[in-house]
């Protein structure tokens, strides 16, 4: 039996007007919990090593400052910092349909999102004008990641050794 055009009007002007009550409510709950940034600085922040490969050779590698706050304590819609890096490589080892004849190949990395166990990476891929790779990793302040972005390119995140 389908529903008439009234008791769909009244679902969907329900689902309307609990919506932004129940986003609340979870804004609300969210910012009593502590979640890891890189986008605010701290005292001691917990480092996390990245590295990231192309062809077994390493093409980037850098830290993280991840600092564990309040989550009501981060900045509201500010821009991310983005970091860039280049190397050589062929494109269709990234992305199938493009070229592969050899050039410069631009990477990014940034956060994307703040959470309770991990921060989310953005990472992208672009030559002029073609957008290879657009994705998104978790990287856990306290534990080492691998994961492979394409057949040639990998990213490993390691926190340092305790000394």
């Amino acid at each position: 039996m389908r529903p008439s055009a009234a008791a769909r009007l009244v679902v969907v002007a329900s689902l309307w007007v609990a919506g932004p009550a129940a986003a609340e409510s979870s804004t609300q709950r969210r910012s009593d919990v502590r979640v890891w940034s890189t986008q605010v600085r701290c005292a001691a922040p917990h480092r996390v090593r990245v590295a990231i490969t192309y062809d077994d050779k390493t093409v980037y590698r850098g830290q993280l400052a991840l600092c564990q706050i309040q989550a009501s304590s981060l900045p509201a819609q500010t821009a991310p910092r983005v970091t860039t890096f280049s190397f050589f490589g062929r494109p269709r080892d990234l992305a199938p349909m493009s070229v592969d004849q050899a050039q410069q190949i631009e990477g990014r990395l940034w956060e994307v999102s703040a959470d309770v166990d991990s921060i989310r990476l953005g990472i992208a891929f672009s030559t002029t004008g073609d957008i290879l790779l657009n994705t998104t990793r978790a990287v856990p302040p306290g534990a080492a990641t691998r994961d492979t972005l394409a057949s040639s390119l990998a990213i490993a995140t390691d926190p340092p050794a305790a000394r």
